[in-house]
């Protein structure tokens, strides 16, 4: 390149930054609301799935609920196969 100075013709074909800016800003909007969107719709993601009541929680109630009914199952098939053996019970 060459040292050349700005002369006045090429001075005036230098946009103000104001009107730089608003160019910027029209061209940038859907890229940045695309990022936006796809970030809020990772933090809901992560949400549902680690949440209070998310799916890592539910699974973690349903196999408690799951175990517990299937104790209470038990104890009462030895409640009853207990009081079969019992002739006059009932």
């Amino acid at each position: 390149m060459t040292d050349e100075k700005v002369g006045p013709e090429k001075a005036a074909a230098i946009e103000p930054f104001s009107t730089r800016a608003l160019e910027f800003a029209q061209r940038a909007w859907r890229p940045a609301g695309s990022g936006v969107a796809v970030c809020l719709a990772l933090l809901l993601m992560t949400h549902v799935i680690n949440g209070r009541n998310g799916l890592t929680v539910w699974h973690k109630k349903r196999a408690e609920d799951q175990a517990r009914r299937s104790c209470a199952n038990e104890k009462l098939t030895f409640e009853w196969t207990k009081c079969q053996k019992i002739p006059n019970l009932v």
